[in-house]
């Protein structure tokens, strides 16, 4: 039923080709013995039931797996903008520091000096 055509077909038009022409025969199944027909759905169906209930539940997991992922990253992003925004706070406390030395060398040497004066 298929027909080669000058370019090559690419997987995915083989595919829906094949669905297309599988459909198209179970229809004609169908308009001319209805109950084989149906025997036949309900043969598929139940076939493959449980492999989509399968993916179905794999993409619930990869879904929550993925919803777990985004909050850490957004987790993430807080707390690299927090950091940012903490390094004015941080150079403020190492001025501070440097200034607390300074004066306690200052202190330091008032004292060295006021006993060796003794």
């Amino acid at each position: 039923m298929s027909t080669k055509s000058s370019k090559q077909e690419t997987p995915m038009e083989s595919k829906a080709r094949k669905v297309s022409e599988h459909f198209v025969e179970n229809v004609h199944v169908m308009a001319s013995e209805p109950s084989m027909a149906m025997y036949r759905l309900q043969e598929h169906i139940r076939r493959s039931v449980s492999g989509v209930i399968q993916c179905k539940l794999s993409t619930e997991h990869c879904g929550a797996d993925m919803l777990g992922a985004v909050y850490d990253c957004d987790n993430d992003l807080e707390a690299l903008t927090s950091l940012q925004r903490s390094s004015d706070t941080f150079s403020s406390i190492n001025k501070a520091l440097d200034n607390i030395i300074k004066h306690k060398q200052v202190i330091l040497m008032r004292e060295i000096r006021r006993d060796n004066s003794f």
